[in-house]
């Protein structure tokens, strides 16, 4: 004989699946990667790419963009297609996202396959694309603050002075050194370097919440969401993507200060520095144009510029 059949317990099964249904199948998913980023090939990108694609049950686009206006264009047409959009690139790929998507429908993922990778470290999200893609297709959706940059993009961090010559030197040498440490170093080396020629002092009146503060002379400025730069450097610890606060850092000058900084960025967390927080926006202002940086990549130059925090105002899957 059979033992009979517990209809509470079907019910529950039922319900089960149907919610395992909802929350991972319901949802669309659109990959779009950058062909520029990182460091391998496109052939090699497409082939992770298309193991990663069938974890989520998603389809590939990007890899046949040619500029970085083409690929934001791709982005922006894949919006009202699919309801989760994963950028599959650096930390310049997942700007070009955020910047492209329509935050209050779409919602955003990452594949790590950057140089860099700050959000990989800021997320928490495994060096494999393959395990990431895994994370992602049954992740759960978190809302992230975002920085309304001069009410112009948004972005996840921006700074100003020695980080913007360790930019510029680190975008020349990366692609001599494939993905490693070391172009974060020489660069950090080289903007040490141009500091001492006296090139590169910083004075600004910031303004935090709209409390005036004269800095007379800094290596560098940061206001961020998260604590990372690439390659695991953790600048400011306690910054959190959802925390409701801008992170505002200010590092001193001086040879051995910086050196010292890098160290402790690799290692335990950096505690250089003096740092702020902001509750609502940071303004910067500066007695000429200055060279600016924002989500690991130049971004022109200006006078004045402007960090609004847009609290939960990014969808994500992680």
């Amino acid at each position: 004989m059979y033992a009979p059949l517990n209809h509470d317990l079907i019910y529950i099964l039922v319900d089960f699946s149907f919610f395992l249904y909802i929350k991972y199948m319901a949802l669309s998913y659109a990959i779009v990667a950058n062909p520029a980023a990182g460091n391998i090939s496109l052939d090699k990108k497409h082939r992770i790419l298309k193991n990663a694609a069938k974890i989520m049950g998603a389809r590939i686009y990007g890899l046949d963009t040619t500029s970085r206006q083409e690929f934001r264009e791709c982005i922006r047409m894949l919006c009202s297609k699919y309801e989760v959009i994963i950028a599959a690139g650096g930390d310049g790929t997942f700007s070009d996202l955020i910047n492209s998507i329509n935050l209050s429908a779409n919602i955003a993922g990452y594949l790590p396959m950057g140089t860099g990778n700050a959000l990989r470290y800021a997320l928490e999200y495994p060096r494999s694309v393959l395990l990431s893609a895994n994370r992602i297709r049954y992740g759960n959706i978190h809302r992230l603050d975002l920085i309304k940059y001069s009410d112009a993009r948004y972005a996840f961090m921006g700074s100003v002075g020695l980080e913007v010559e360790v930019v510029r030197e680190y975008q020349r040498l990366r692609k001599k050194q494939a993905q490693s440490r070391l172009p974060y170093v020489l660069a950090g080396l080289k903007a040490i370097k141009e500091y001492a020629k006296g090139h590169l002092p910083l004075s600004v009146r910031i303004h935090i919440d709209g409390k005036e503060y004269l800095i007379k002379d800094a290596a560098s400025i940061i206001v961020t969401k998260q604590p990372y730069y690439g390659y695991g450097m953790k600048v400011i610890p306690g910054a959190r993507f959802d925390d409701g606060l801008l992170h505002v850092g200010i590092f001193p000058p001086g040879i051995i200060n910086t050196i010292l900084m890098i160290i402790l960025s690799f290692s335990i967390g950096n505690v250089i520095g003096v740092n702020y927080i902001a509750r609502d926006a940071v303004l910067m202002e500066f007695s000429g144009n200055r060279d600016l940086h924002i989500d690991g990549e130049l971004a022109g130059n200006a006078s004045r510029v402007s960090f609004k925090l847009m609290e939960k105002a990014l969808q994500m899957v992680i």
